[in-house]
């Protein structure tokens, strides 16, 4: 039998980023160290459940958001 696992997909983007074992035990650790990143999206329900490049989108938007408060028309780009 094979023990290659199929990748842990990203919840925001869906694309594969890592093994759903390596996502599990670095929630694992970092709940046994005391790091709670949990979410309230169901969807997503952890921050280690999102890959690095969406991550860094998401740090960018929340940036974003706290220099322009006021809702604009949404960017083409």
């Amino acid at each position: 039998g094979s023990l290659e696992e199929d990748p842990a997909r990203c919840a925001r983007c869906n694309e594969p980023y890592a093994t759903p074992s390596h996502v599990a035990d670095l929630i694992q650790v970092e709940a046994e160290l005391g790091y709670h990143y949990e979410m309230s999206n169901p969807k997503c329900g952890h921050y280690q459940r999102i890959c690095p490049p969406c991550r860094r989108k998401i740090l960018a938007l929340a940036q974003h958001a706290a220099w322009e408060p006021e809702p604009r028309e949404a960017s083409t780009w």
